[in-house]
């Protein structure tokens, strides 16, 4: 996930915990959540 999606890896385990657990990645890194193949997984706060 981290080098498909070219994230650091502290992110990388956050968007895998959403995605184990149907849940979401929220972050305030719009370019981080950017990267995300799968819109339904992240939220950017502060929008």
């Amino acid at each position: 996930m981290a080098c498909d999606w070219r994230l650091s890896g502290y992110d990388a385990v956050y968007v895998a915990l959403a995605d184990l657990t149907d849940g979401v990645w929220l972050t305030v890194d719009a370019r981080a959540a950017g990267k995300v193949s799968r819109r339904g997984l992240v939220r950017v706060l502060g929008r």
